[in-house]
């Protein structure tokens, strides 16, 4: 066996890959990657570098350009693999942990080998044996043990290390694996079902009612479930919402069973006469079923977590994982930032969506803003960065150009679709506050999505309209002047932000001076990682707009947007000439905050918001607030401090003089966030601060920390 002690020898043995897998453009390069603890091999587009997604066939290639791309990236790459689809004929058996050098071939592993006697080659651990026939897998599970059958959305590592004695070419075998299938996986107790994605079948989850239910009450949204189990509508518009609610939660744990979904919701306290009522050819009880299922493309994997083999793994990975990641390498403030970006850029696969989503990281330099951008970078297909955007970008007018010269050098058709990504906004805040609303007036159109014209120019009047402009803006920043603050509450409303602060902790300092060595390997595992969730993310729910939402809210969710709807709107408001605030309208900001849990939503596979998905528009709003205002903001808010503050508080909160504190307090009484009253303690007049009545941190979400 070719094996090293902490690396596969790159070599592969070329002459013995079967000509009819080389002869399809259905070849990837893979990597080895850490996943608790546990090396899985992730796939790599041979002609990018980039994570290659096994459910996109525009990150596979042929076999000569990932032979080649490895052979000259073997220090990057550990080996080359090929794509199961359902338009090829192939399907493979994986037999994990069968091959020992002292005992040879396990018993059962050997059984088959025999009865489906067609190509084999020894797996890159030199423990398993990957055996490719001609034929289509039987329906039902596709796992038991180590086991594992599959013709689709799976990937096999090619080292034409053929086994000995076996044959050297692809033979045609349905009957020898259709009596595999039934001898050792269809009647199996342990037996699964693994898709590259969502579930494709709806075989039942292995767990009694009683088991279930109490998993699904103790989940993140196990609140949420708990209430509409027990037949609590009050957070739905009608209790034909809460059926729906209710239903999509059953399609998730059920892995989309039709019966046992109406089996449980019958035990519920939402069942009714209702249920069983004909609305034509179906019962009200089946249309809801069947709209749950259709809007539900992730399941409950009763698998998860458990041991797998190395191309099980392949395209599995979760948020959970990126997270791990993420906050070992850097820390929880990097992931809060890193988790918002992901967010909006998710914001992408959801249906209807007219304007696009702009967020912007804004904090000092050396914070870690670029950093974070790094992890998304060379995701060609969902990102196009370019860090010298300016208005002119976007539809350029050159003399010296024609009009087809100019149409490949503009930047708006490049990026519809796309996030563009900017590590540097500084240029667009700069200078005063005409041209900086200048700028934002500009942005305005091209964020609602309805595209961009100019008139200047040799040319006339050219650009581009049309809902198909839509794009995504993720950026960073220093901390914004007063006056683009007050540009960001009129024009600039389009984007929202997310703070990430520096560390003043010397410690941490110096043994990042010490490691620097390590920062771009520890960007790179980042950036491998985030770009692996994102490419398995856009195949399984089909790219932009390619997610449905339930029209059901999760319990919570509508009054908590509605406080941090508030929160931005005072927070960001703007006084005019004569003293008197101006707030944004509402719609605005209520439906990119809400659009951002939708696509954090999206991250974790569902198709309702809940209160938890939330968490991140918490930390936009509470961001989403000129500099100066902020701290005293929060700390009317938060928990720490209480509503109601006095002028030592709040200098003691912000370290700044007392004349300069009633500046700030006085400040918030005129933007008609706080009330500020004077005191008669011994004798002297302190000044004390309290919140209005309607402006408040929703009781739903734990107050975050930055």
């Amino acid at each position: 066996m070719k094996k090293e002690e902490n690396r596969l020898d790159s070599r592969i043995e070329i002459e013995n890959i079967p000509e009819e897998l080389k002869s399809r453009k259905q070849w990837v390069c893979w990597r080895f990657q850490d996943r608790e603890g546990k090396a899985a091999k992730v796939p790599v587009n041979p002609e990018t570098g980039a994570p290659a997604s096994i459910g996109n066939s525009d990150t596979w290639s042929s076999y000569t350009t990932a032979v080649t791309y490895h052979g000259t990236n073997v220090d990057i790459t550990d080996g080359i693999g090929f794509v199961f689809t359902k338009a090829d004929p192939f399907a493979g058996v994986d037999l994990d942990d069968c091959l020992t050098e002292t005992d040879g071939i396990e018993q059962t592993a050997n059984q088959i080998l025999s009865q489906i006697d067609s190509y084999t080659e020894v797996s890159p651990s030199g423990t398993g044996l990957h055996i490719i026939v001609e034929a289509e897998l039987p329906e039902g599970a596709n796992r038991s043990g180590s086991i594992e059958l599959y013709d689709e959305k799976r990937f096999f590592t090619v080292t034409g290390n053929r086994l000995d004695g076996t044959t050297a070419t692809i033979e045609a075998r349905q009957a020898a694996l259709e009596t595999v299938h039934v001898s050792h996986i269809a009647d199996s107790p342990n037996s699964g079902i693994i898709t590259g994605g969502g579930r494709d079948s709806t075989d039942g989850v292995p767990f009694p009612d009683e088991e279930l239910i109490e998993k699904a009450k103790t989940a993140h949204n196990g609140e949420s479930f708990s209430q509409l189990w027990n037949g609590e509508t009050s957070d739905y518009k009608s209790h034909s919402e809460a059926d729906a609610a209710l239903c999509a939660n059953l399609a998730f744990w059920t892995g989309g069973d039709q019966q046992r979904i109406d089996q449980l919701f019958r035990r519920s306290g939402l069942m009714r006469s209702k249920w069983d009522e004909q609305r034509g050819g179906q019962t009200y009880g089946e249309i809801t079923i069947n709209k749950s299922i259709a809007m539900t493309d992730n399941y409950y994997d009763p698998n998860f977590g458990k041991e797998s083999t190395d191309e099980q793994q392949t395209d599995d990975v979760t948020l959970a994982e990126v997270k791990r990641v993420v906050c070992e390498e850097f820390d929880e403030r990097t992931w809060d930032v890193t988790e918002a970006v992901l967010s909006a850029h998710a914001t992408h696969l959801l249906q209807g969506q007219s304007g696009g989503t702009g967020l912007v990281i804004t904090g000092p330099s050396g914070s870690g803003k670029t950093t974070i951008l790094k992890f998304f970078e060379g995701l060609d297909e969902q990102i196009y960065r370019s860090d010298d955007v300016t208005p002119a970008s976007f539809v350029s007018h050159d003399s010296s150009k024609s009009e087809e010269q100019l149409e490949e050098v503009d930047l708006l058709p490049r990026i519809k679709g796309k996030t563009l990504l900017s590590r540097d906004m500084a240029t667009w805040f700069a200078g005063d506050q005409e041209s900086v609303y200048k700028r934002m007036s500009i942005m305005a159109p091209l964020m609602d999505g309805d595209g961009y014209t100019r008139d200047s120019g040799s040319h006339g009047q050219r650009g581009y309209t049309g809902k198909e402009y839509r794009f995504n803006y993720i950026g960073a920043t220093t901390p914004l002047s007063p006056r683009a603050w007050r540009v960001m509450g009129t024009v600039g409303n389009r984007l929202v932000f997310h703070e990430k602060q520096g560390t003043s902790d010397m410690d941490s300092i110096v043994d990042d001076v010490i490691d620097g060595s390590n920062y771009s390997e520890r960007v790179q595992r980042c950036n491998a990682i985030v770009q692996t969730f994102l490419c398995q993310l856009w195949a399984n729910t089909g790219g932009v707009g390619g997610v449905e939402f339930v029209n059901s809210l999760g319990p919570g969710v509508r009054s908590a947007l509605k406080d941090l709807t508030r929160i931005v709107r005072a927070g960001r408001a703007t006084v005019d000439d004569n003293g008197v605030p101006r707030q944004e309208g509402g719609h605005r900001i209520a439906g990119t905050l809400l659009n951002i849990a939708k696509g954090r939503a999206v991250l974790d596979g569902r198709r309702q918001v809940t209160v938890e998905h939330l968490e991140t528009s918490g930390r936009i709003a509470l961001s989403t607030i000129p500099e100066k205002r902020r701290p005293l903001i929060r700390a009317l808010l938060g928990p720490s401090q209480g509503e109601v503050l006095t002028a030592s508080d709040v200098e003691a909160i912000l370290e700044v003089s007392r004349p300069t504190v009633h500046s700030r307090m006085d400040l918030l009484e005129t933007l008609e966030i706080a009330t500020v009253t004077e005191s008669e303690e011994d004798g002297r007049h302190p000044k004390k601060i309290e919140l209005k009545d309607d402006l408040r941190w929703p009781e739903e979400l734990e107050f975050p920390v930055f």
